[in-house]
């Protein structure tokens, strides 16, 4: 499959030549049962909106509006609420997207036109997230989380012969990706691999009216913002230890 093919490619790039056995379920238990020597965890998740509004009318108003809203997270290793130890001595990847599409229309004859749009689209990932518990995370390994968040909005009204036409539309994007997050309570964390943690947000918001020939007006109002985090090892509260002799790229 393409990810074996990515994961062989990567051993190839640290000079080690590695064999693919492909493991679904509790892939933890196989180097404790001489399956295999390390664990190479993906874990991939996305969501996808598409939003379509419509308004006419011939004498009186139109109105078309959107809102829409998504999020979506990945977690490679989640060690939950107890007191864990997580070992990562192969490759832990965490992938999440989201993508968010609006578009409306509206328009009349004789009368007001009106779009109105609302877009959210929020996403976040986390190679290897150590929970709530007092925990332990050794990483000799790869672990890297990849987090990508687009948003766009598309909206147009008007009038042809009298009336007011507005187009307004409103977009924000968020993505949010940490390599290691070492949780609540007493933690240790200790990284002599690698920590990757990407993000990448997108918005836009392309707005447009048309008034009639007769006392009229045209107004349009359109925002877009974007939110990007990036943390190689994340420590919540609490107190932690951290040794890093590895090497450790956040790239916003």
């Amino acid at each position: 499959s393409r990810g074996n093919r990515r994961h062989q490619r990567s051993s190839a790039d640290l000079g080690i030549a590695v064999e693919i056995v492909p493991i679904s379920g509790a892939v933890e238990v196989a180097p404790r049962l001489g399956v295999a020597d390390a664990i190479v965890d993906l874990v991939s998740t996305g969501s996808t909106l598409t939003a379509n509004g419509r308004g006419t009318a011939i004498f009186g108003g139109a109105k078309a509006g959107s809102k829409i809203s998504a999020g979506t997270v990945a977690i490679g290793i989640d060690a939950g609420a107890d007191n864990d130890v997580v070992i990562n001595r192969g490759q832990t990847s965490a992938t999440a997207g989201a993508n968010m599409l609006a578009d409306t229309a509206s328009a009349s004859f004789a009368g007001s036109a009106a779009t109105t749009e609302f877009v959210t689209a929020e996403a976040g990932a986390t190679a290897i997230a150590a929970g709530a518990g007092d925990d332990a995370v050794f990483n000799d390994g790869k672990a890297r989380a990849v987090v990508t968040a687009v948003a766009r909005t598309q909206g147009s009204s008007s009038t042809d012969l009298a009336g007011n036409a507005q187009a307004s539309g409103t977009v924000a994007a968020t993505a949010a990706a940490r390599g290691i997050d070492g949780g609540l309570g007493a933690g240790l964390v200790i990284n002599r691999g690698n920590v990757g943690a990407v993000v990448s947000a997108q918005s836009w918001a392309t707005h447009g009216s048309d008034s009639g020939v007769f006392f009229s007006d045209a107004g349009v109002v359109a925002s877009s913002g974007g939110r990007l985090a990036a943390a190689g090892i994340a420590l919540g509260d609490g107190n932690h230890s951290v040794k890093n002799t590895g090497t450790i790229s956040p790239k916003p």
